[in-house]
């Protein structure tokens, strides 16, 4: 019974973490997640089919994952984080989905994340200000704009898509990664979609701690300043 569980207890600790750098508890765990449970479930089914006792709850265990992860397909979310992720982006998904099932969920996820793209981030408008201190400058933005008239935007999604996995180390700040990469668009949704927690781990952790700031001594608090005494309390133990 402990072989069968430990996957499950590596997972739940591996995605309970803070996700600082959005790893170590970032949603885009999540699928790979639900996933190695799956086949490690499967594996232990086909070991145990004869036990008595074993092979219902390994039958039970399979069929209640399985229903989270058809859920889980249905929202292109959990999806589009690991895509996003750059060493994986698509290529996870050409890589593991290689069963006759899931080869053909391949095609519509990626329609799903391409959607969520288009009808949230892609008409987004990343548009600086002009600082045009002399008439020099006032002519040559004039220039420019002339120039850039009628130009062809870069598809940031497509270019992505088509870009080969980058080896970031697991440790990696994937926001950083995201700031330097060229593509404002794709990154506001990475921004988005990466700071989503795997879990509620982290949250149950601040209200626990905002539980011990409002003691019998200090129950005339107010909302705010206890709401910047748990900012503070976080930042400062995560070094900001």
């Amino acid at each position: 019974m402990e072989i069968i569980l430990k996957p499950f207890q590596q997972v739940t600790k591996a995605l309970e973490g803070n996700s600082e750098g959005a790893h170590h508890g970032s949603i885009w765990e999540t699928l790979p997640a639900i996933e190695i449970l799956l086949r490690h479930i499967e594996k232990k089914k086909e070991q145990h089919r004869s036990h008595p006792y074993l092979a219902t709850c390994t039958n039970l265990a399979w069929a209640k994952l399985e229903k989270y992860y058809k859920i889980m397909n249905n929202t292109p979310i959990y999806g589009a984080a690991l895509f996003l992720h750059p060493n994986h982006r698509f290529k996870y998904f050409k890589q593991k989905w290689t069963t006759k099932a899931l080869k053909a969920y391949q095609k519509s996820m990626l329609d799903a994340i391409r959607l969520l793209y288009n009808e949230q981030y892609a008409k987004t408008s990343f548009d600086s200000a002009i600082d045009a201190s002399s008439e020099e400058e006032i002519e040559m933005d004039i220039v420019r704009s002339y120039l850039h008239a009628g130009m062809k935007e870069k598809d940031e999604f497509e270019a992505y898509l088509q870009g080969a996995p980058t080896q970031l180390a697991d440790d990696a700040n994937l926001y950083q990664w995201w700031a330097t990469a060229g593509s404002p668009r794709l990154a506001q949704m990475a921004y988005d979609l990466l700071s989503i927690p795997a879990m509620s781990a982290e949250t149950e952790r601040v209200f626990s701690g905002a539980k011990l700031t409002i003691s019998p001594n200090r129950n005339r608090l107010t909302e705010d300043i206890i709401e910047a005494t748990e900012c503070l309390k976080r930042w400062y133990k995560a070094g900001y």
